[in-house]
């Protein structure tokens, strides 16, 4: 999906394309820890602790401030448009719901 949006919608120069597939991994990857970390429903069933939720949301700020940092130019991102920041949403909200279904299939088909 990202592929997609980065290279069929914004038509992402190389630079734009590493940025946003590392911000999108990165999200990804943060939040799914998250989802699989309790057969419940994560944040509405089973709270994280403060300080898995504070980490992560830590990382993840983290990660988006680095195309803005003095460390952009040498680590290969630049400040990607707040239209492609709005589709990362998008996918990352679809990603949770998806990973969720799953986690959830595979937890009544084969337990914890």
């Amino acid at each position: 999906m990202t592929f997609g949006v980065l290279l069929y919608f914004f038509k992402a120069s190389a630079v734009l394309f590493h940025t946003g597939w590392f911000l999108e991994s990165l999200v990804t990857q943060t939040i799914v820890i998250h989802i699989i970390r309790t057969s419940k429903v994560p944040f509405i069933e089973s709270r994280p602790s403060r300080f898995l939720l504070f980490t992560s949301l830590f990382i993840i700020a983290v990660g988006f401030a680095l195309p803005l940092s003095p460390l952009a130019g040498p680590l290969g991102f630049v400040v990607p448009p707040a239209s492609f920041i709005l589709s990362l949403l998008g996918i990352v909200v679809g990603y949770i719901f998806l990973a969720q279904a799953v986690k959830t299939w595979y937890v009544k088909k084969y337990g914890h």
